[in-house]
């Protein structure tokens, strides 16, 4: 298990305060991935991943994950159980160096390879947030179920990622007060 987080200017840029909001909802999240903890930071957007390291346990699987050119980057937990199968079928190997047997980089290079409609071909469990420099845009992703989470926020210009709620608890001026009346709304649909 990992912890992802986010943080993307809507508006502006990011400032130090934000970049420390960030580092306070990785800190929260370090149960979900003891081993290993980094920010990925820039002017617009800010990534942050606590990492368990399970399936390759070597450095080079750390996260967030960045391509070779530095265009892709991905924020990840979870499992693609048919990872090894992908890698196969697309090739991946003969167009990719690969620094590690991990499904974020399986993950990563079929994004390269087939943009967003890559998803339809995962099987397991997962969400991520991945950010593409190239096309200026960023993708916040959760398998169907939501076995692996995804949460959100918007305020003041800034939309905030967690994987857990309490992360986004970090995040100044998020009420920890019920809102009864979304949870009416929330258990009418059910």
């Amino acid at each position: 298990m990992c912890g992802v987080s986010a943080v993307f200017a809507l508006l502006d840029v990011l400032k130090d305060e934000d970049f420390q909001v960030l580092k306070s909802m990785c800190a929260v999240l370090r149960h979900r991935g003891p081993d290993q903890e980094r920010l990925v930071c820039d002017r617009i957007f800010a990534l942050g991943n606590t990492r368990l390291r399970i399936l390759d346990l070597s450095e080079s699987a750390d996260l967030p994950m960045v391509s070779d050119d530095g265009k892709v980057l991905l924020a990840y937990n979870g499992e693609v159980t048919n990872f090894v199968e992908l890698k196969q079928e697309f090739r991946l190997e003969q167009k990719h160096p690969f620094r590690t047997d991990s499904d974020t980089e399986v993950l990563l290079h079929l994004y390269e390879e087939l943009g967003i409609g890559f998803l339809q071909h995962l099987t397991g469990h997962f969400a991520f947030v991945l950010v593409d420099l190239n096309l200026r845009k960023a993708f916040c992703v959760r398998d169907f179920f939501g076995i692996r989470p995804l949460f959100y926020t918007v305020t003041k210009n800034r939309l905030w990622v967690a994987s857990e709620i309490k992360a986004l608890l970090e995040v100044p001026g998020i009420s920890r007060e019920l809102d009864l009346e979304g949870l009416f709304h929330y258990f009418t649909l059910l």
